[in-house]
């Protein structure tokens, strides 16, 4: 046997860029939970049922009113800013704008045309709905990757991390107190773990209100499965339950 030992060259390890900010990804995630909720909610609701059947037109009117605020807060906020550095990067996303402005206003009058019909045609009027949303659905989520892909390739060319968080945190405090919360309620739940964690770890740290930032938790504690809010509650320091007061150490000291 040769006593020459052979070593196979370790190839170079080129590190991965670090991630750009993102201003999409938190509202779209959001956005996406409410579209799908409102789709099951909608082909589910036993219509014979007074309640669940206008609560699940009222999570249809929740849906087209979050849209309607997101795409007034994009046209504000977002697209001035690609125009001004890359004109003519949004004409294509601003006509669908348009667009879906005209599709939920057709969609609130259909809501209110459904809720006074004969109680005999209900459930071919809901499903007629509940199939006008699928399409609704499907063509935002194309509508939100082209914004992921293409906005988001304008964004991160022209403008610095700092510069989109700035335009990010401009958006956040043009929105209502009332607004925020009603945001969050299905944001928290939309997000990752480490989204989460990330999100409410750097409210926390900020200089936010303890108050304004306990009511966000009692939404994180109410919407979140037991498991998420114990992972959660560990990850930024709050008790599992509202006033315990946890410790590090289990052994009980008299």
């Amino acid at each position: 046997m040769s006593s020459q030992v052979q070593t196979r060259e370790t190839p170079s390890v080129t590190a991965a860029p670090a991630p750009r900010f993102d201003l999409y990804r938190m509202i779209h995630k959001t956005l996406r939970k409410m579209m799908f909720d409102t789709v099951y909610a909608l082909g589910c609701a036993d219509v014979a049922d007074d309640r669940e059947f206008h609560a699940a037109l009222d999570q249809v009117l929740a849906l087209c009113e979050a849209f309607d605020h997101h795409l007034q807060k994009e046209n504000h906020y977002v697209h001035p800013a690609m125009e001004a550095r890359s004109p003519g990067s949004t004409r294509q996303i601003l006509d669908e704008h348009f667009e879906h402005i005209e599709e939920i206003d057709f969609i609130r009058t259909e809501v209110a045309r459904i809720r006074t019909v004969a109680s005999d045609t209900r459930a071919t009027e809901t499903h007629r709905l509940y199939l006008h949303m699928t399409h609704f659905v499907a063509d935002n989520l194309k509508h939100m990757r082209h914004e992921e892909l293409e906005h988001n390739a304008t964004l991160w060319a022209k403008y610095s991390d700092a510069e989109l968080m700035a335009i990010e945190q401009r958006i956040i405090a043009n929105i209502a107190p009332e607004e925020m919360m009603a945001i969050l309620k299905v944001a928290i739940p939309a997000q990752s773990h480490q989204e989460r964690a990330g999100m409410l770890g750097g409210m926390k740290q900020s200089e936010m209100p303890r108050q304004a930032f306990e009511a966000i938790v009692q939404i994180a504690r109410e919407g979140l499965a037991t498991r998420d809010w114990d992972k959660l509650a560990r990850a930024i320091g709050e008790p599992q339950v509202p006033g315990l007061v946890e410790v590090s150490d289990t052994r009980m000291s008299w």
